[in-house]
């Protein structure tokens, strides 16, 4: 298993708390676990120094 930080993001894409761990196999179930954290705010997913992506939410607004 690989350690994969979860970072949620605010409105001006600061991190807004600490992050969530995931410890998980590989990127794909990394972002799969980080959509769990979506809540309306952007997450980062890191592995180490390693950037993997950014998942964002969904709005109603166009």
């Amino acid at each position: 298993m690989n350690a994969y930080r979860a970072y949620q993001l605010n409105r001006e894409g600061k991190v807004h708390r600490p992050p969530y761990v995931l410890d998980v196999a590989s990127d794909e179930a990394a972002l799969e676990a980080a959509r769990t954290y979506l809540n309306g705010h952007d997450i980062e997913v890191w592995q180490g120094q390693r950037f993997i992506a950014t998942l964002r939410h969904q709005t109603d607004k166009p």
